[in-house]
């Protein structure tokens, strides 16, 4: 349980308390009243004594299963409605046994502090001013017209009884709404991150297991939004950290500006931002993020003109509770697989979450969806070794789709070059983390071990029905077009067209994709090395076709 819940149960439980005492305490008025009318001819103290004792268990009993039934596990909304009800309801109680009593006379006139206390309490000053100014005038109204009929009595009584009441409720009162202030402060400093005055990461994550419990008991949708600011390491290296703490401080800003109701947005961790959205489907989150975009790519920036796109943008991922995912872990992930392809494969885009595996699941038996667990498994462990893989898995199978198009295949050789695309490099699960993530070139013997990658990865494959065809294009997707590649040394028609097409893709998305030991080319410099080496390692009919590809998605020709 959280900080702020067990601070509120607590606070709950003091105030159930109070009122349950006030009852108790005005129970035992009523209670003595009756008993001493009912017994003042009996001189038996025992069985007086025994009245009194049951009567006094009854209330207390009934008041206790009370308490722990409808009251301790309430919310403070709940608790904040039940208390007006009360209040009034005890002031309606303390006024009848005054009257029950004789008013003026009676001697349980003190019990009107008790509606001015469980006000004070739960509704602060001004609630238990009030209060106290309400008993006041019904104190005054019986108390000045006796003392005016008789010259023996004066208003000092009533003057003490107003002016505790009045005191009462400043005081309680004062430090109801001293708690309250302190409270809200200490939750801020908690909850709040001091640079952008959003969410902090502790806050955002007790925020989100809460709104997808809450929408898992609702059957409704939640949706995650996760941003990135683009080249902001760039940046923060060009114009310091107080340069770029301004930029977060006014995405920051835009984020809170735009949010729409009951949405909570939080800085994440560093310059990433995280938006929860109850309620919003897919297509709505989409939105909402675009909107967000557009307004931070408005937004001028100091120093951007220096920047890679000479402008400060967001990358943003979408993803959805329950359809892409069933717990806030898995929510997280797929938002941040989201995040990454929008942010390497085109940056200032959003991006919304798709999985070639859940779309490879819903074709499957349910006797093999085991399989597809399992490379989900397999990707996440290539991913931890080297995150460039999985999004480069992605951006080849973009690429492949496109490919896929433009040759005019049919559905099924369509869907096969798609899986391969996306598949083509899981044999890496059986590659070192340090051979994959090397900046240096590698030996002859790491070599040998990451050549093998092409075989292990159809070996994997090739055992499930719907992604056996995929094999041999996993296999030979690094075979030359003049037959000096690898694992088999196959040359121009012999190697699956498949295996051709990827051949092509993979050497250009690793040739325009940065890495941490170099900086990518331009798809321009990347078409004019394909053609360069058209005939000997690629294909150059395809190599020509691919070059049509890039030249639409950039409306531009290459001569």
């Amino acid at each position: 349980m959280n900080l702020k819940r067990k601070h509120s149960k607590k606070v709950n439980e003091i105030i159930i308390v109070a009122q349950f005492f006030s009852i108790i305490i005005v129970s035992v008025a009523v209670v003595n009243h009756f008993q001493i009318k009912s017994f003042q001819s009996f001189s038996d103290n025992m069985l007086n004594f025994f009245y009194f004792a049951m009567v006094f268990t009854l209330f207390l009993i009934i008041g206790l299963l009370y308490l722990e039934k409808n009251f301790i596990k309430r919310s403070d909304k709940k608790i904040t409605w039940y208390s007006y009800f009360f209040n009034i309801s005890l002031l309606l109680i303390v006024v009848f046994v005054i009257n029950l009593t004789g008013k003026e006379q009676s001697p349980f006139e003190i019990l009107f502090i008790l509606p001015v206390i469980t006000t004070a309490i739960t509704h602060g000053v001004r609630g238990g001013l009030f209060f106290a100014g309400v008993e006041s005038a019904y104190i005054f109204s019986y108390h000045y017209p006796a003392a005016m009929a008789s010259h023996s009595l004066t208003l000092d009584t009533s003057i003490m009884y107003i002016s505790i009441l009045f005191l009462a409720a400043w005081l309680i009162g004062s430090f109801t709404e001293l708690e309250h202030k302190t409270r809200r402060k200490l939750e801020d400093l908690v909850n709040i991150d001091a640079l952008t005055e959003l969410s902090n990461h502790r806050h955002f994550q007790e925020a989100l297991h809460d709104k997808i419990s809450a929408a898992d008991r609702k059957k409704e949708q939640l949706s995650l939004i996760f941003g990135d600011v683009d080249y902001f390491k760039y940046y923060n290296d060009i114009f310091g950290h107080q340069e770029g703490d301004k930029v977060l401080q006014t995405i920051g800003k835009i984020l809170a500006e735009n949010l729409p109701p009951n949405c909570i947005a939080a800085r994440y961790g560093g310059d990433e931002f995280a938006i929860i959205l109850p309620c919003y489907s897919q297509g709505e989150a989409v939105e909402v993020a675009e909107r967000l975009r557009k307004k931070v790519e408005e937004i001028h920036f100091f120093g951007q003109e220096h920047l890679p796109h000479e402008n400060i943008t967001l990358s943003l991922g979408v993803a959805t509770f329950p359809e892409n995912a069933k717990t806030p872990k898995e929510l997280l992930s797929v938002a941040d697989e989201a995040l990454y392809s929008a942010k390497y494969m085109h940056r200032n885009k959003v991006k919304l979450y798709f999985s070639v595996l859940d779309e490879l699941k819903s074709k499957l038996k349910d006797d093999e969806t085991e399989i597809i667990s399992s490379l989900r498994t397999f990707l996440s462990i290539i991913n931890a070794k080297d995150r460039y893989t999985y999004g480069h898995s992605e951006r080849v199978m973009e690429y492949a789709v496109e490919m896929a198009g433009t040759l005019n295949f049919t559905k099924e050789e369509a869907d096969i070059l798609k899986y391969s695309a996306f598949l083509h490099d899981i044999g890496k699960i059986e590659v070192d983390r340090y051979i994959l993530s090397k900046q240096t070139t590698l030996t002859c013997e790491e070599m040998e071990v990451m050549k093998k990658h092409t075989t292990n990865g159809a070996d994997i494959i090739r055992p499930i029905k719907l992604l056996y065809k995929c094999a041999d294009i996993i296999k030979y997707h690094h075979e030359n077009f003049d037959g000096s590649g690898y694992p088999d040394k196959l040359s121009g028609r012999y190697i699956p067209v498949g295996a051709r097409i990827l051949r092509i893709i993979d050497s250009y998305d690793a040739m325009v994709t940065d890495r941490p030991y170099r900086n990518g080319i331009s798809w321009f410099e990347a078409l004019e090395e394909l053609k360069k080496y058209a005939g000997t390692y690629y294909d150059p009919y395809l190599v020509t076709i691919f070059s049509r590809v890039i030249n639409t998605r950039y409306n531009n020709q290459v001569s």
